[in-house]
């Protein structure tokens, strides 16, 4: 994934998303999931940190 490293963006919710900067045309439903995965795994420490606020 690391040739998608500079399309994941943190937002000002602390959350990061994909935010495609060049036009690649299509992505597979595997392309798909391996960004998913990627974002699950970048985001797993704000939700660990929400998710403790909410106790």
């Amino acid at each position: 994934m690391s040739e998608y490293t500079s399309d994941f963006v943190a937002g000002d919710d602390g959350y990061y998303v994909f935010w495609p900067t060049t036009n690649n045309g299509a992505y597979t439903a595997r392309n798909l999931r391996a960004l998913a995965d990627e974002l699950d795994q970048r985001n797993e420490k704000i939700d660990a940190l929400l998710k403790e606020a909410d106790q």
